[in-house]
């Protein structure tokens, strides 16, 4: 884990990414961040991420997934610190943000928002 690296505007996290020169959605080094909307949304408004607004979910694409959704609800919940530390202790567990090869994990397999929030949470 690369906590540095944080989290994207859209939830996604950055911090596990597996990329390998990438400095992250807010360090300015995503291979994405030139055409993605919600980047340049808050980057507009101000904000670190979309957790932070008032519209949020919002009708973009990205929110429309669960573990987008679930991590920027824990994220408006509870802070970035908390889901860093959380992803942490999960990695160290066996949780997996990617199956290799594949743009889904762990947390996707939970069953969706609601299931990976109450992880998130510890419930």
């Amino acid at each position: 884990m690369e906590r540095e690296k944080s989290f994207a505007c859209c939830g996604l996290a950055c911090c596990l990414c597996e990329v390998g020169d990438c400095r992250g959605c807010r360090g300015e080094g995503c291979p994405q961040e030139t055409g993605c909307t919600l980047r340049r949304c808050c980057l507009e408004r101000g904000l670190d991420g979309c957790w932070q607004c008032e519209q949020f979910p919002c009708g973009e694409l990205m929110l429309q997934r669960p573990r987008n959704r679930a991590f920027l609800r824990f994220l408006r919940d509870r802070g970035e610190a908390a889901l860093l530390d959380r992803l942490e202790a999960d990695e160290r567990a066996g949780m997996r943000y990617h199956h290799p090869g594949a743009l889904t994990g762990d947390y996707d397999d939970l069953g969706g928002e609601e299931a990976i929030y109450r992880h998130l949470r510890g419930l």
